[in-house]
């Protein structure tokens, strides 16, 4: 989407990260490639909006929340997912920049935000977090 915007708005000083295909497809050369910082890093692309997609029926649900920096606290938050068996496929920890030694958790699960155990797993995990913030639920690939 980035790269969509910057072909259409010729002659400005604007740029994107962005696919090969994406090139492509809207005709903005590449001016730099393999920007990442590490040999083998790959990057997550994500177009958000203001809009809630409907349920496909093959969807992923991201999040974030803030869990307590006791013991366990991660482990109690998560464990949601294992009693209503839904996949977690991704978790990622990232320091809160707040206090030292408390992190951020950014997670996907399998699912809609929609769908009535999903619902029900959010508001359970937000019961047992600092902070729970949905960031979307969309249509994997």
């Amino acid at each position: 989407e980035a790269v969509k915007i910057v072909s259409e708005k010729k002659n400005s000083s604007l740029a994107a990260i962005g696919t090969k295909q994406a090139s492509k497809i809207y005709g903005v050369p590449i001016i730099r490639k393999n920007i990442g910082d590490h040999k083998n890093n790959e990057t997550r692309f994500a177009v958000i909006g203001k809009e809630k997609n409907n349920l496909s029926g093959k969807d992923k649900t991201s999040l974030m929340f803030h869990a307590d920096n006791r013991p366990g606290a991660l482990m109690r938050a998560l464990e949601i997912f294992d009693v209503m068996e839904i996949n977690l496929t991704m978790l990622i920890s990232r320091p809160s920049k707040i206090k030292l030694g408390e992190y951020i958790f950014f997670a996907d699960i399998e699912g809609h935000q929609k769908e009535p155990k999903i619902k029900f797993a959010l508001e359970t995990l937000e019961n047992k977090v600092g902070s729970l913030k949905i960031l979307g639920s969309y249509p994997f690939a």
